[in-house]
C-alpha cells in the first residue's frame, strides 16, 4: 500500500472459491473484481455449456476445475476448498461482486479479520445487497463468506454452512462493514430453475421422494424457510406454487400461510397481486395482525373504505402479535386512510391517538384549514395522565392515557408545558385537572408543599402560550362533571368517591361543591382508618397490583379482565372483599357526616358492577351492625362518566371561564 491509494499488486494471501454453471458473463464481472483483491481464485465448474472455461483462462490468478454436479452444495464447496492454495478463504458466487470504488475498504477489512480473529472459531459475515426491479434491497440476514479451511468445512446439501471441524467448538460470527452486490434475482425464468433444483435437493436431503414436490404442505414449509432466512424472491416462488397446489383452504395453517404470503408481497411491492389474492380468498382469519395487513393492502390500492374498516377491526381486537399494529401504528394508519377518504375530522381523532407519531399530520391538516379549533383537557394523577380533545360543541372526540411519575411541582409543570407545546397549533384553550391542593380562583397549585406556598401554574402557562388556561383539583373536576351531566345530576346533596392511586372525591351540599377553607375538602385519602391513611388501604392501584401478582396475570390483560378473574380465585376474591369492606366503612362515615342522597363511585375500578354490588352489601352489613341506627341509606352507584369525568370537568370549567 502507498499512502491511502489502493494498489492492484497488493493482493491478499486469500483463496476466493467459486462454484458456477452457465454464468460466463456474470463470472467475468466477478473475476474482474476478485483479480484486484486476492492472489488465488478457484473456479469450480459443475457442467457449463457456455464460455466459462475461456473466461477463467483469461484471468492470471484464476484456476479452472471441472467437477460433476453431485446434487450436494457442501460437496462442491468442500471440493473447492481442497483446490485452494491458501488456508484463508473467501467464498463468493459468480453472480456476486464488490463495488470497484470500495475495494480498498474490502481489502482492509478482510485483512483485519484474518489478522485479528480467532480463526479456530470465527467466520466473517457481511451484508448482501440484492438488485431487484425496484432497486437494491438488503437481505434480512448476513451472508457468511470468510473463514480458515484449517478449521472449517461445509455441511448441508442445500442450505450449506461452514462449520468447525472440531465438533465441540462453536462458531462465532464476526460482522464486517462490507456490502456484497448480487443480481441473481433479475431473471424470473433463471430464478424458477434454481427454485426447482433447490426443492429437489431439499427433498433428497430429507429422504423424501421427488413426488413430494407437488405436496402443498411441503411447498409451504419450503416457502416459510426461505422467508425466514431473508431470501424473499425464492420464498415468493414457493408461496405461488403452494397456492396453485393447495386444494383444502380450510386447513388450520392456511390462514397463517396466506397472511405471510401477503405480507411478503407487500415487502416486494407486488401490491396489486396481494389485493387480488385477498379478494380471491376472502377476508383473512379474524385477528389484529391480519386485519392490519388487509388494511395496508386496501390502502395501497386506494380502496380506503375497506382499509378503514380493517384498521378499525385491528384496533378493536387489540391482540396483534406486533403490538404496535393494534396500537399507535394502527391509529396512524387508520387516520391516514380516513383523511384520504375525505374525513379529516375523523382523522384528527386517530392522529391524536397516535401520539407524537401523528403530530406532523395534525399540523398539516390544520395548516390546510381542514379542521376547526379544539380544546385540550388534561387529567393528571400521580401515576397516570389522561389527555382529551373536545370540539366546539363539547364532544370529547379523542382521548388517551399515558403512564407518568409525578411527585412534585417541577415534574407537573414540565409535563404540562411539553404537552401544550406539542398541540398549541391545534387548540384554543386548556383545562387541567390535577391531584393535590388547587386554588381554582387564583390558578395556583400546592401539591405536597406546605399550606400557604402555592405555584402560579395558570399564570405561567398563559404567559408562555397565550392561551386561556384553568386548573382544578382532579376529584373536584370529576365531581363537577358528574353534577352537571353524570350520576349526580339533579342531586342537591351527594358525593363522588374516586378510586385511583389514592382515594379522592368531593361533596355537593345544597347544590354547591364544598371546597373548604383551604380547598382540601374531599381529600378522602387523608382520612385515617386503623392508624393508616386511606391512601394506603383504599388505593385501587395497589389492589390491582396485588391481584395481578397473586394471579400471575399477563401484562396484556386489562384491569377489567384481571378483576373478573380475581373473583373466581378464593384468595384474590378475599382481597377484593376486604377492600370493599374498608371502602364501605368510609362511605358510612361520609353518610354520618353529610346525610347524603347519593354517592357515586368513580375511577376505573368504579366501573366494575360487581364491586358496586359488593359495596352495597358491605354498606348494609355495617349499617345493620350499628345499634339504634338513625342513618338514611343513600344510593351507591357507579359514576356515569367513569375515568373520563376529570377531562369533562376540566373542559367544562374552561368553557365557563371563556364565556365570562
Amino acid at each position: 500500500m502507498k499512502g491511502t491509494e489502493f494498489m492492484e499488486t497488493d493482493l491478499l494471501a486469500v483463496s476466493a472459491c467459486i462454484i458456477t454453471r452457465n454464468e460466463a458473463e456474470k463470472l467475468r464481472r466477478c473475476l474482474a473484481c476478485l483479480s484486484k483483491l486476492v492472489a488465488d481464485i478457484v473456479v469450480i465448474d459443475t457442467g457449463s455449456q457456455d464460455e466459462t472455461a475461456a473466461v477463467v483462462a483469461g484471468v492470471e490468478v484464476a484456476r479452472y476445475f471441472y467437477y460433476e454436479w453431485p446434487d450436494d452444495f457442501s460437496l462442491a464447496r468442500n471440493y473447492a476448498l481442497k483446490q485452494a492454495k491458501y488456508d484463508q478463504i473467501l467464498v463468493i458466487d459468480s453472480d456476486e461482486w464488490f463495488a470497484s470504488a470500495k475495494l480498498e475498504q474490502v481489502r482492509t477489512q478482510i485483512a483485519d479479520f484474518f489478522a485479528k480473529a480467532d480463526l479456530r472459531t470465527a467466520v466473517g459475515s457481511f451484508v448482501r445487497l440484492n438488485q431487484t426491479e425496484s432497486g437494491w434491497q438488503a437481505s434480512q440476514y448476513l451472508v457468511t463468506r470468510l473463514f480458515s479451511k484449517k478449521y472449517f468445512r461445509y455441511q448441508g446439501k442445500l442450505h450449506e454452512r461452514p462449520m468447525p471441524l472440531a465438533g465441540e467448538k462453536k462458531r462465532k460470527e464476526v460482522k464486517l462493514e462490507l456490502e456484497l452486490l448480487h443480481d441473481g434475482y433479475l431473471k424470473p425464468e433463471v430464478f424458477e430453475q434454481k427454485a426447482k433444483r433447490n426443492l429437489l435437493l431439499l427433498l433428497k436431503e430429507q429422504g423424501l421422494p421427488a413426488e413430494a414436490a407437488k405436496n402443498p404442505y411441503v411447498l409451504y414449509q419450503v416457502a416459510q424457510t426461505y422467508r425466514q432466512t431473508g431470501r424473499k424472491q425464492m420464498a415468493l416462488v414457493y408461496f405461488r406454487w403452494w397456492l396453485l397446489a393447495e386444494t383444502n383452504v380450510g386447513q388450520s395453517y392456511f390462514q397463517a400461510g396466506l397472511a405471510t404470503y401477503l405480507e411478503l408481497l407487500l415487502e416486494c411491492e407486488q401490491v396489486e397481486f396481494a389485493s387480488q389474492l385477498l379478494t380471491a380468498f376472502g377476508d383473512l382469519q379474524l385477528d389484529a395482525d391480519n386485519s392490519y395487513l388487509a388494511g395496508v393492502i386496501y390502502s395501497q390500492v386506494h380502496d380506503f373504505d375497506k382499509a378503514v374498516a380493517h384498521y378499525r377491526q385491528a384496533l378493536a381486537l387489540g391482540n396483534a402479535k406486533q403490538a404496535d399494529r393494534s396500537g399507535q401504528l394502527g391509529q396512524l394508519m387508520l387516520a391516514n386512510a380516513l383523511e384520504l377518504s375525505g374525513k379529516p375530522n375523523e382523522a384528527v381523532v386517530h392522529y391524536f391517538a397516535a401520539r407524537l407519531n401523528g403530530l406532523s399530520d395534525l399540523k398539516r391538516l390544520k395548516e390546510r384549514q381542514f379542521v376547526a379549533d379544539y380544546y385540550l383537557a388534561l387529567d393528571l394523577g400521580q401515576s397516570h395522565l389522561k389527555l382529551g380533545l373536545f370540539d366546539e360543541e363539547g364532544n370529547l372526540v379523542a382521548s388517551r392515557i399515558e403512564a407518568v411519575q409525578l411527585k412534585n411541582y417541577q415534574q407537573v409543570e414540565a409535563t404540562v408545558m411539553t404537552i401544550i407545546a406539542n398541540y398549541q397549533f391545534l387548540i384554543s384553550g386548556v383545562g387541567i385537572a390535577l391531584f393535590g391542593r388547587v386554588n381554582t380562583q387564583k390558578g395556583t397549585i400546592g401539591l405536597v408543599t406546605p399550606l400557604g406556598y402555592e405555584q402560579p401554574l395558570v399564570e405561567r402557562l398563559e404567559a408562555k402560550f397565550n392561551l386561556p388556561v384553568v386548573v382544578i383539583n382532579d376529584a373536584k373536576a370529576a365531581l363537577l362533571a358528574e353534577q352537571t351531566m353524570g350520576s349526580l345530576k339533579a342531586v342537591s346533596d351527594g358525593a363522588l368517591v374516586t378510586l385511583g392511586t389514592s382515594i379522592g372525591g368531593g361533596v355537593i351540599l345544597a347544590n354547591r361543591i364544598h371546597e373548604g377553607r383551604h380547598q382540601l375538602a374531599g381529600e378522602f385519602s387523608y382520612l385515617v382508618q386503623n392508624k393508616r391513611f386511606l391512601s394506603e388501604s383504599a388505593s385501587a392501584v395497589k389492589l390491582m397490583t396485588a391481584l395481578r401478582d397473586l394471579l400471575g396475570a399477563a401484562k396484556e390483560m386489562t384491569d377489567h379482565q384481571v378483576f373478573l378473574a380475581a373473583l373466581e380465585n378464593p384468595l384474590a376474591k378475599e382481597l377484593i372483599q376486604t377492600y370493599s369492606y374498608n371502602l364501605a366503612t368510609v362511605l358510612v362515615n361520609l353518610q354520618v357526616s353529610f346525610d347524603l342522597e347519593r354517592i357515586a363511585i368513580g375511577g376505573g375500578l368504579g366501573q366494575e358492577e360487581k364491586l358496586i354490588t359488593l359495596l352495597n352489601q358491605s354498606f348494609l352489613e355495617i349499617m345493620g351492625s350499628l345499634p339504634n341506627n338513625p342513618l338514611y341509606r343513600p344510593e351507591l352507584v357507579a359514576a356515569k362518566l367513569g375515568n373520563q369525568a376529570g377531562l369533562y370537568g376540566a373542559y367544562q370549567l374552561l368553557t365557563e371561564r371563556m364565556k365570562r
